[in-house]
């Protein structure tokens, strides 16, 4: 009974964690690794191709787990594989069901703390055979931080975390942003934002507490700058990049989100966030490895991945088909506003590019107007405020809303996505799903 709710743990993490997987159990060493020459006793990790990982290792009952994770079509990345990794490495710390590390184990699982938490901690803890507390606490703070008020206002923060400090420090020097050291080191505890001060001057938008492994806090870094930043480059995590790029001690950012989440930046395409109680691998090389296959660059692939993740941040739908032949589009059956200004605002719009959109600080506001919005391949707006025929959708008996069923019926025509009000992205091709963040 332990063994198979400890399989579906596992089956549950790594599919909330790693969108469009699927992952099959084995008990036996699977013959793909074994006919590959891939197993081998003192190692429990083999990639057999660039969709298809398997890991194996002893579970806390003592006998062997092997898993298959495998995704079509889009490959496992770099960022993905290393995550995964730090399964067989987390699970080893507890071979026995009677040690006192394995209660201690229980006991965090059965309060606060989920297996994704440790094993998100131990992914960021690059360092083999260390312990990961300071990553957890940290995490745990922030965690903590998502369901306070103040004075009816949502309370956010955030962190800059390094193993280097003082190379850090004097790295800081020439970014945007400004270092103010404090007179005496302070320490994360997990009452550190008892107190409103703390996290009001603080905010984890423009500012950020810099920490180390040992959870000791030297300062405060702060944005000399914040307007030189719009919404869709904060979401992009542009205000966010001369932190991360070259700098010292295997530094990532983790702060409070709009809607009450913690995220966790690794690097400008990299990104976990923490909502509904789990983690999501949010990795933009994803989606820009899709688009590139289909044709979008230019830096127009980073702009659009850019404005998706954005729509999804602040739960704006919206639909946005790229067609494979600008002259072969989706059978339009009407308009979603057919009066004489909504046809003049549209015939405004056709034609402009993305870039000229992004520019104006217009282009969320326009790609998440009610109906279908079709984009060239070179960027610019070819058609919005669609009402198409989705006759082919209705055909597959697909279940979902009216945006499901146009995304799948645009999607014989090239490829599209949807945005859930509720944040998931999805895209389809050929009226089939290929993966959902």
């Amino acid at each position: 009974m332990l063994k198979d709710q400890i399989i579906e743990g596992f089956r549950v993490s790594i599919n909330q964690l790693i969108p469009g997987t699927e992952v099959t159990v084995f008990s036996e060493i699977p013959n793909e690794i074994k006919t590959a020459g891939l197993y081998k006793d003192d190692s429990s990790f083999a990639r057999i191709d660039d969709f298809t990982i398997f890991l194996w290792f002893n579970d806390v009952l003592k006998s062997k787990i092997y898993l298959k994770i495998q995704r079509n079509i889009i490959q496992i990345s770099h960022y993905e594989e290393m995550i995964l990794k730090s399964i067989p490495e987390l699970m080893n710390n507890f071979q026995d069901i009677h040690s006192e590390e394995f209660l201690k184990f229980l006991l965090k699982l059965s309060s606060k703390i989920s297996f994704d938490d440790l094993l998100i901690a131990k992914f960021l803890n690059q360092q083999q055979n260390k312990q990961s507390k300071g990553q957890l606490d940290l995490i745990l703070v922030l965690q903590e931080l998502t369901f306070r008020r103040y004075e009816g206002q949502k309370c956010t923060s955030g962190f800059v975390f390094t193993e280097e400090i003082e190379e850090f420090k004097s790295k800081v020097e020439s970014t945007r942003y400004r270092f103010f050291e404090f007179d005496k080191k302070a320490e994360l505890t997990h009452s550190f934002f008892s107190t409103p001060a703390t996290y009001r001057y603080v905010d984890g938008r423009n500012s950020f507490y810099l920490i180390d492994n040992r959870r000791h806090i030297h300062g405060i870094l702060r944005l000399k700058n914040p307007d030189s930043f719009s919404l869709v480059d904060r979401i992009g995590n542009r205000h966010l990049k001369e932190l991360l790029e070259d700098m010292p001690g295997n530094s990532w950012i983790s702060f409070v989100g709009l809607k009450d989440e913690v995220y966790i930046i690794v690097g400008e395409n990299q990104q976990l966030k923490w909502s509904n109680n789990h983690w999501h691998f949010r990795n933009r090389e994803i989606i820009l490895s899709l688009l590139e296959k289909f044709g979008l660059n230019n830096g127009l692939d980073k702009l659009l991945v850019n404005v998706i993740f954005s729509l999804s941040e602040i739960k704006y739908g919206s639909i946005i088909l790229m067609p494979e032949d600008d002259n072969i589009l989706p059978p339009i059956i009407g308009k979603i506003d057919q009066s004489t200004i909504g046809m003049s605002l549209r015939n405004s719009i056709q034609s402009t590019s993305m870039l000229e959109l992004a520019s104006s600080n217009s282009i969320l506001g326009i790609l998440s107007s009610d109906g279908l919005t079709t984009i060239s391949k070179k960027g610019s707006i070819l058609s919005c405020g669609d009402i198409i025929d989705i006759n082919k959708a209705a055909q597959k008996k697909i279940q979902g809303g009216g945006r499901s069923q146009a995304a799948i019926a645009s999607s014989y025509f090239g490829i599209a996505l949807k945005i859930s009000q509720d944040g998931p992205i999805s895209f389809y091709y050929k009226g089939e799903k290929l993966i959902e963040l």
